[in-house]
């Protein structure tokens, strides 16, 4: 039986449930920290992570099986997708120059995406805990 998220939580207590076993690879420990973040109401990311549905599914049968997790982001952020006229231009740059050519990168450049729509610095609006973090994560 699954467990239920509990949103507004703090950061380690949800990072501890999303990963009671630790982390199977870096994507892994990333989406853990953004979605502990994201139920905190922490960075910019909006329903489903900026996700589509069946991504947001995918993506977590494939790291949090063991988890309920919901669509929505309590922050209850909605981003204005006409800041960004670029997107899909945007998404091909990323999907051109990536290092693997699977599943969890698509659902990496969905993230990013739709955390440039933020205000704040990328490693905040995507949820990471620090810029630290943001270099690791894309590997700079």
């Amino acid at each position: 039986m699954a467990s239920v998220l509990q949103p507004k939580d703090n950061r380690e207590s949800l990072l501890a449930w999303l990963s009671p076993c630790g982390f199977s690879s870096p994507n892994h420990e990333w989406f853990s920290c953004m979605l502990a973040s994201w139920y905190d109401g922490q960075g910019v990311l909006p329903d489903y992570l900026g996700l589509q549905n069946a991504e947001f599914e995918a993506m977590q049968q494939h790291f949090f099986p063991h988890c309920t997790l919901s669509h929505d982001a309590a922050s209850a952020v909605q981003l204005d997708a006409t800041r960004m006229l670029e997107k899909e231009d945007l998404i091909n740059l990323l999907k051109q120059y990536r290092r693997d050519d699977n599943i969890e990168t698509d659902w990496v450049i969905a993230l990013l995406v739709a955390a440039c729509l933020g205000n704040d610095h990328l490693w905040q609006d995507l949820g990471l805990w620090s810029r630290t973090q943001i270099k690791r994560f894309t590997g700079l």
